[in-house]
């Protein structure tokens, strides 16, 4: 039991990072939202680039 309580926490410590939702206008018009780790600071304008693969989407400039 106590593996237990030991592994969610350590589980919960490696989850808990600050996010951002990023609302993209691609070249062509459509807009997508990415979830991801609050690592980069973006502003409204900015030329950004998506990268995709093995099932995530993440936004960089």
């Amino acid at each position: 039991m106590v593996g237990g309580i030991i592994g969610a926490a350590v589980e919960k410590d490696a989850n808990d990072r600050p996010g951002i939702e990023i609302t993209v206008m691609l070249d062509g018009g459509k807009y997508i939202a990415v979830v991801q780790e609050a690592d980069e600071n973006f502003r409204v304008g900015d030329r950004v680039r998506i990268l995709s693969g093995r099932g995530t989407t993440r936004v960089t400039h």
